[in-house]
């Protein structure tokens, strides 16, 4: 556990390394002491490619943190996504043989859950109970204290790969850090992003970071599917760069400046200045410029007709992975939309046209202590860790408080049987 109380949030991505550092107060308030973020190196698509250019951007965002908050930290929880994530449902039941439920036949059934998935060489995230069920009688929320015969779960576990967590502990320890947690990407900004309502009701967050768009599906209050695939933001820019022959770093800034995915009449006679440069990368695609004389310039439709496609294609994909999970008719009726990408002008109305649903752009929820500069849906993961990191301290001091009451109980009753038996 941490010193002075801190608690810390390293997201690890493919655009950017992001550290909060938070402290929680006897209310359980949090509020945000230090903030330092650093472009990514050594990353791809969130997977770690290079320790040595990958600790140098982690310790510059930790370093900012640190220098902020005027408090070193020794632990922190950390994101995994990209396509090592993995979802399952399990059916898992135990025999209580007619006594009480308590805790440990819930710790019981969800740790045969758990060994099932290790069996298969994965690191475990998260282990969620969907629904309990004693007996026949399904649809039960918390069983301590009922009886029955045998007790069964749908346990819903989100794994990573075994490799992928030993490769960001490893770039971790090279950074004096150890990892207090590991916290899926798509549950990370659901925490941060989703409603309670919304998730009683039903609904889809899409996270569209730049290398991974990340997925989580809600239902009757609990995550049931969470995924991710190798396509975002970056992507985007990378088309723009081959599609205009300029480089990656101009063509994230035209996207951000003048990226939509709606053409509207005006757009044909809007242009764009776009330098021509020295590429250090292959470019497959002719430019698309305007003539010398023109200079070199690109109308704003001709913009919007690289960037869309590449969006529809995420978004189609994103909508066939829910589809084959069989996850989408118990989605809900409603989208919420974050991450950087999320801001490009009309994704959110594309998003509402290629599912069928409502849709609304989530930001996080604003804790004390926050910059204006990462209050926006590129940090939702970022904050959404955080809120995750307060939780399971809260848990952990609470389970330590318990199990210091539990042995103080016994050694009373000891002390009064011999009293009596005196």
């Amino acid at each position: 556990m941490a010193k002075n109380g801190l608690i810390a949030a390293l997201d690890i991505g493919t655009s950017k390394i992001a550290c909060f550092i938070g402290q929680i107060s006897p209310s359980g308030k949090i509020s945000v002491l230090g903030i330092g973020h650093q472009i990514s190196d050594g990353i791809k698509a969130g997977i770690i490619i290079d320790v040595k250019r990958a600790e140098s951007s982690i310790l510059a965002a930790v370093n900012s943190a640190e220098k902020m908050a005027g408090a070193n930290i020794e632990e922190a929880f950390v994101n995994i996504s990209g396509g090592t994530i993995g979802s399952h449902i399990l059916d898992v039941e135990t025999t209580i043989s007619g006594h009480e439920v308590t805790e440990k036949d819930i710790s019981h059934v969800i740790e045969q859950g758990e060994q099932h998935c290790k069996s298969m060489g994965a690191e475990i995230l998260h282990s969620i109970p969907i629904a309990y069920r004693i007996d026949d009688t399904r649809g039960i929320k918390n069983p301590r204290g009922m009886f029955g015969e045998v007790l069964s779960t749908e346990l819903h576990v989100i794994t990573a790969s075994t490799t992928a967590a030993r490769n960001i502990s490893n770039c971790l320890a090279r950074c004096h850090l150890n990892v207090e947690g590991f916290v899926a990407t798509p549950y990370a900004s659901s925490i941060a992003c989703l409603t309670k309502d919304e998730k009683n009701l039903g609904v889809i967050l899409l996270d569209i970071g730049a290398g991974n768009t990340s997925i989580s599906v809600f239902s009757k209050g609990n995550i049931i599917y969470a995924d991710s695939i190798a396509l975002g933001g970056s992507h985007i820019t990378r088309d723009i760069a081959k599609g205009l022959s300029t480089s990656i770093a101009y063509a994230e800034r035209i996207k951000n400046l003048y990226g939509s995915v709606i053409t509207t009449r005006a757009d044909k006679h809007e242009m764009i200045e776009v330098p021509i440069s020295d590429l250090d990368e292959d470019v497959f695609e002719p430019p698309v410029l305007g003539s010398e004389d023109e200079g070199n310039y690109v109308s704003k439709a001709i913009l919007t007709s690289i960037i869309k496609p590449r969006v529809e294609e995420i978004l189609e994909m994103t909508k066939g992975r829910i589809e084959k999970g069989g996850f989408y008719q118990m989605s809900g009726p409603r989208i919420v939309l974050t991450g950087g990408s999320s801001q490009i002008p009309g994704v959110k109305e594309l998003v509402g046209h290629i599912f069928g649903k409502h849709v609304r752009v989530g930001r996080p929820a604003d804790l004390s202590g926050m910059a204006d500069s990462v209050k926006g849906p590129a940090f939702s993961a970022s904050i959404g860790m955080l809120k995750f990191a307060a939780e399971k301290r809260k848990e952990d001091e609470e389970s330590s408080v318990g199990k210091k009451f539990s042995k103080k109980s016994a050694m009373s009753g000891i002390f009064r049987w011999f009293k009596e038996g005196a």
